[in-house]
């Protein structure tokens, strides 16, 4: 809101560009999130692969109350319009699920550990454990 030069209130509409971006999976799961564009998101191509965080209340997860941002390894690109995550840790627990083929070609990102070096000898985090 703000006035006019007689002092009437006004609404300013702020009509800033916005991405609607739906993500699936072969089960029949979809889901939608609309950000503000940014010019990195005209590289985002239908089936790309994307990972997120899925929230829910169901062990089976069959249904979804919530979802994070979303990271597309390929670009190593994040969509959100705020930062949820440790995308940090979320891309290092990315990695570690790929298979070990893709892994082996990914370059190494970040600095270079010594051996005993605690980021390398890191063990899983396990359900239990706090995030």
């Amino acid at each position: 809101l703000t006035t006019n030069k007689r002092g009437e209130l006004m609404v300013v509409e702020d009509r800033q560009k916005q991405l609607n971006l739906e993500v699936g999976d072969e089960t029949g799961f979809s889901t939608g999130l609309q950000v503000p564009l940014r010019r990195e998101y005209k590289a985002i191509r239908r089936g790309q692969i994307a990972e997120m965080m899925v929230m829910s209340n169901k062990p089976d997860l069959s249904r979804i109350n919530k979802v994070s941002d979303i990271f597309i390894p390929d670009l190593d690109l994040w969509v959100s319009d705020y930062p949820y995550l440790r995308r940090d840790e979320f891309a290092d627990i990315s990695r570690e699920l790929q298979p070990a083929p893709e892994r082996e070609r990914e370059p190494r990102r970040g600095k270079r550990y010594s051996k005993g070096d605690a980021a390398r000898t890191r063990k899983p985090r396990t359900t239990e454990e706090n995030w």
